[in-house]
């Protein structure tokens, strides 16, 4: 891993039917939830049913991709959904569904740029020319929003106002890993094989190393 995304916690949550009876994370237990297995949602979950009391097993987890969960979602086949943007703000705009929680507390939700062990050994600069570019372009879209939205819009094939409210509440921007950032990692990682979602533990600084910002 060479940097970090900015934390998109605020475009990932927990959604509800507007009419629905679950009005807090406690109101979940015996519910059937979707999200993706092993993704930062299956994280999120986890952590807020822990941090309200409630144990993973107390949830009846629907283990779907955002599109699929999605159409359960619609057709009332789950209670509630865990995604990320702008799978969030498109179903929020038109799935008459509302945000229970954002991942504020239970999860930073981060992109990461990865490399290949070799060539990050033998080509440091070309990855530094690249961080830089993205950096630019991260700055650019914090301060166009309205051009990247138009631009996003048709490459996802969502709703441009879906797409605009998730460039909305997120900053773009690369982060040095820190000691905080490994700390992260690590705990995912073993959240995920205490749930016998990965088959063995991991050391995150095997392939992390702390940076100067």
């Amino acid at each position: 891993m060479v940097a970090a995304g900015k934390s998109k916690y605020e475009g990932s949550g927990i959604l509800v039917p507007k009419d629905s009876d679950i009005k807090d994370i406690a109101d979940l237990k015996g519910k059937r939830v979707s999200f993706a297995k092993g993704s930062s949602s299956h994280y999120l979950i986890v952590k807020a049913l822990e941090k309200s009391g409630l144990k993973y097993s107390d949830i009846t987890p629907a283990f779907l991709t955002p599109g699929d969960a999605r159409i359960a979602f619609e057709q009332g086949d789950v209670d509630a959904m865990v995604v990320w943007d702008p799978y969030t703000a498109s179903t929020e705009l038109y799935a008459d569904a509302k945000l229970l929680v954002n991942g504020e507390g239970f999860t930073t939700d981060r992109d990461f740029f990865i490399a290949n062990n070799d060539f990050a050994d033998e080509h440091q600069d070309l990855i530094d020319t690249i961080m830089e570019e993205v950096k630019k372009s991260s700055d650019w879209s914090n301060n166009h929003q309205d051009d990247l939205a138009e631009m996003l819009a048709p490459i996802l094939n969502i709703e441009k106002d879906a797409i605009k409210m998730a460039i909305e509440r997120r900053t773009y921007g690369v982060d040095a890993i820190s000691k905080d950032i490994i700390k992260e990692q690590q705990e995912i990682a073993d959240t995920f094989y205490r749930l016998d979602i990965i088959p063995k533990k991991i050391d995150v600084t095997e392939v992390m190393t702390e940076q100067a910002n």
